[in-house]
Parts: C-alpha cells; structure tokens; sequence
C-alpha cells in the first residue's frame, strides 16, 4: 500500500505498507527527483517502522523542511528532560556507564541551553537525552577544531 500526505506546512509525507522487514534500498529508487521542478522538495527525513514478528513494515518518507514555529517554546522548557538528564550527569549518577558523556563544563545548563537555542524545537522534544547529550558533544569537538585549523578545507 502506497499512501501520500501533504501536510498544510507544505511538507508531504510519502508511506509505504510492506510485508517482510523494511525494503528501504528497493524503494528509495522510486521516490520523486525530478531537481527541476518547480514544486520540488528534498528528502529530509526517513522512518521505518517495522512490526516485532517482521511480518511489516512501515516506511515513510518526509519531503520538504519542517517551518520555524512563531510560537517557539523557551530552551529550558522544550529542553527540560535534557537539562534533568545533564544534572543527573554532572552529579556522577552514571558514572560508570560508557553510553553516557563524562560530567564537563560542556553539560552545564548555561552551555546547554545556549546549544538549545540553536537547535529546532522538533529536535530538542525528540531527542533522547543520552543522544541529544552525545551530539551536542560531537558538535562541540568538530567546532571547536575546525576554529583552530589552520588548513583551508575547514573554513
């Protein structure tokens, strides 16, 4: 079953119903790349759903970026399972966890919420704190080493 969605942000939601576990190579060669169009909206985002047994599987594709909210949520509040998880961090609760960051100054709640604010709503509310924390991490070493190279590949 192929279904189509187009949302009233203008963003459209292509699902496909499989049976089997999720044929996602088979399916993106059929997705709509036409560069030249008009209406055309890249591809930024794919999920697949697939059922406990394998027997299906749920694909979707979203076309199309999400528009900036005018009624955006403060940092601290949208961010706030993050900044708990972060405090829970930086008291040592996981300590001898791998999955989890180090305590640092990068999880202090100023430098987070700084981060947050730089990041979609959608994000930071979907976000597992683990991950978000762990991003948030990688994000900072690739910045802060592209400032102090000195090649020209990273300006």
């Amino acid at each position: 079953m192929n279904l189509k969605t187009e949302l009233p942000d203008g963003r459209v939601i292509r699902t496909y119903i499989r049976p089997g576990k999720g044929k996602l190579l088979s399916l993106v060669k059929h997705l709509p790349w036409n560069f030249n169009s008009e209406d055309y909206l890249p591809l930024s985002r794919a999920q697949i759903f697939t059922s406990e047994d394998c027997e299906l599987s749920i694909i979707m594709f979203i076309f199309g970026e999400e528009k900036e909210d005018s009624h955006v949520l403060n940092a601290e509040v949208s961010g706030g399972r993050i900044l708990d998880f972060a405090k829970q961090v930086q008291e040592g609760n996981f300590a001898n966890d791998d999955r989890v960051p180090s305590p640092s100054p990068l999880l202090e709640t100023e430098s987070i919420v700084e981060y947050l604010a730089k990041c979609p709503e959608s994000y930071i509310v979907r976000s597992d704190p683990r991950r978000f924390l762990k991003q948030m991490s990688l994000y900072n070493k690739v910045s802060s080493a592209s400032r102090d190279c000195t090649c020209k590949c990273c300006w």
